[in-house]
Formats: C-alpha cells, structure tokens, sequence
C-alpha cells in the first residue's frame, strides 16, 4: 500500500510539473488573414518581415500591435560602455524579473541582463531595446497561444483514471482480505 501511495503521489508531481511546461504553443499567421478585431489581444513572440528580416521577442514579454504597428521589445547583443558617474539609477532585478535597470543621467534606460561592474564603468553585453515595426511591412507573426485548457483537461483525465485504477486496487486488496472470491 506504501508503494502505491508513493506512485500516486508522483504521478500527481510530474501532472504538475508538466502542466507548467506545456501550456504554451506558437502559431505562425500571414498579417492578411488575421481578424483585424482580434489585433490588439494578440501576444506575439516573432515577427519577419516582407524584406525577410526575423526579429524575435521575448515570450515573457510578447510584443502587441498598437496603432498599425507591432510594437515590442526584443535583446539587442551591442556592448555599451557606461561611466559610474553618468549612472542616474542602478536598480537590481527583484526575485521575479530577470533584468536589471540601468538609467543614465542624459535620460538613456537600459534594462539588461548581462553586464559587467568594472572600477569605473559598467560594461552593457545585451540589453532590451523597444521596436516599432509598421504592419504593412509586417509579412508574418508568430502568435503565442495559450493551451493551458486543453493540457489541463488531458491531466485531470490523466488523474481521474488514476485515482479510479488506485480506488479499484484498494477494494481488490480489502476483497481479498476479507475472504471474498474475485
């Protein structure tokens, strides 16, 4: 009875690590046949071009389409080299961002997630810069798409059976306890 308690208790673990994991799909869609109604509440992760430039967002941060625009953020891999003393704000990230916040004096906002303090400057690897990229330029996008639903429903059909397949072995084994035939 031990063993199997421990097998339920980790099936029901890996339901709820994959549910995390798997919750999340990419469509790609041509800008002509999306609902132009549904624009706005899109969260878009990648975008290419009709020149066939791909600039790709972060998922934790998808890009939106405001006024016939998709408009985002996305890492630029450039080194910029900042004097300590021309460091207007230097805020660490918290426990649930991941980049930190670099301001300078003459306004310039960086938010950066490798960079290296050096005894008088910091050294900026790649930071997020803001894009702007008009929808009539704009071939293809790739959309984020929310599964959660269909995998949650998967796992609680996955546990329900589970618990039906415990539920029958424990009756079996208060069966056979008792005496009674099979």
């Amino acid at each position: 009875m031990f063993k199997k308690i421990i097998s339920l208790l980790t099936i029901i673990t890996f339901v709820i690590f994959s549910y995390s994991c798997a919750s999340y799909s990419v469509q790609k869609k041509s800008i002509d046949t999306i609902d132009i109604s549904s624009l706005s509440k899109l969260r878009i992760v990648g975008v290419q071009t009709k020149s066939g430039e791909d600039v790709g967002f972060l998922w934790e941060r998808p890009a939106s389409i405001n006024y016939n625009a998709v408009v985002g953020k996305t890492i630029t891999r450039k080194e910029v080299v900042i004097k300590k003393t021309d460091i207007k704000i230097h805020r660490k990230s918290s426990l649930y961002k991941e980049f930190d916040l670099i301001q300078t004096k003459d306004g310039k906002t960086y938010e950066t997630n490798s960079y290296q303090i050096n005894s008088d400057s910091i050294v900026i690897n790649q930071y997020l810069e803001g894009v702007s990229i008009p929808l009539e330029q704009v071939d293809l996008i790739w959309v984020l798409k929310d599964d959660s639903a269909k995998v949650l429903t998967a796992f609680l059909v996955v546990g329900i059976v589970g618990i039906l397949i415990a539920f029958a072995s424990v009756i079996r084994n208060f069966n056979m306890n008792l005496g009674f035939p099979q």
